[in-house]
């Protein structure tokens, strides 16, 4: 299984989205939005993935 962390501002370029995606699947497993774009984001997004599977 592959993954991919995709960031995309917002329209308000308030908030940041990150998305964890999986290749195989082409599908989105995780994600989170935080008004800043830090390390943060991502683990948050990473911890979502990990308690979903």
């Amino acid at each position: 299984m592959g993954s991919r962390l995709a960031w995309r501002a917002l329209s308000d370029n308030s908030t940041f989205s990150a998305i964890i995606l999986d290749l195989f699947n082409r599908e989105g497993v995780g994600g989170s939005l935080k008004p800043r774009m830090t390390a943060d984001i991502v683990t948050d997004a990473l911890t979502r993935v990990w308690f979903r599977r």
